[in-house]
């Protein structure tokens, strides 16, 4: 199915529910696959050309405004998946851990990322932390040769984007062996500092502006990438690079 009356190149595979996304990080797969985060800045990215995804590739969508308006012009429900500890992490990391999984992450300064890897550890037991490197690696080619050499079965790419998007279709093409990579934005920096929202904003689905109040870029993205996008949503059908 076709989202749009204009044509969208690299239409990703939508992943429309929680249990459905946990299947696919543990699910067997013949070679590297791609999961990105559709939001209106990545959107953004993706019709700037800053990364180009395929057809094998697969998208699940990030925040309850963009899944609504997603549910509503496909007609099939659509759940928001963000990928935090207020969203789907928690699941995911005890289902990985349940399957005793290599994880990889890519992401933030040297002391956020391995402070993450120990948070891990210690809150999932069974979990292998094969890999944690910071997302300030001055070389993609280095970063490239560490995944290579760690094996993960998965490996969370969370660099923002379009760099971890650009990171993360590269590897799918180099590396060969089975790893579900997936991008996740700001989840090394969050996790690093659990409990990230205070629980007042989770329970009134505010995480959008306690990010806003304290991270310096996210308002200016909200008025140049997220209003827009729902503006063209409110008066006409958007393009949106989905298929089922």
């Amino acid at each position: 199915m076709l989202y749009s009356a204009t044509a969208v190149t690299g239409r990703s595979r939508l992943i429309r529910r929680q249990a459905d996304l946990l299947h696919w990080l543990t699910a067997p797969r013949p070679g590297p696959e791609v999961l990105w985060y559709l939001n209106p800045h990545t959107l953004s990215h993706h019709r700037a050309g800053h990364f180009a995804t395929s057809g094998d590739d697969h998208v699940v969508i990030d925040g309850g405004t963009t899944a609504r308006i997603v549910s509503k012009l496909t007609g099939v429900p659509c759940e928001s998946l963000s990928f935090d500890y207020a969203g789907v992490a928690c699941a995911a990391m005890d289902r990985l851990a349940q399957r005793g999984a290599r994880l990889g992450l890519i992401g933030g300064t040297s002391d956020e990322v391995s402070r993450v890897a120990t948070f891990l550890r210690d809150r999932h037991p069974g979990l292998r932390v094969v890999l944690a490197a910071s997302g300030y690696h001055p070389s993609h080619r280095q970063l490239m040769s560490d995944v290579a050499v760690a094996r993960p079965d998965v490996l969370l790419v969370s660099m923002g984007s379009p760099r971890q998007e650009a990171l993360a279709l590269a590897l799918k093409a180099r590396l060969d062996h089975p790893t579900a990579i997936v991008t996740c934005g700001a989840f090394v920096h969050q996790t690093a500092r659990h409990p990230y929202y205070p629980e007042v904003y989770t329970r009134r689905n505010l995480r959008w502006l306690y990010r806003a109040l304290n991270t310096p870029h996210i308002a200016p993205r909200i008025l140049r990438h997220y209003l827009p996008f729902l503006a063209r949503a409110a008066l006409r059908r958007p393009q949106l690079p989905l298929r089922d």
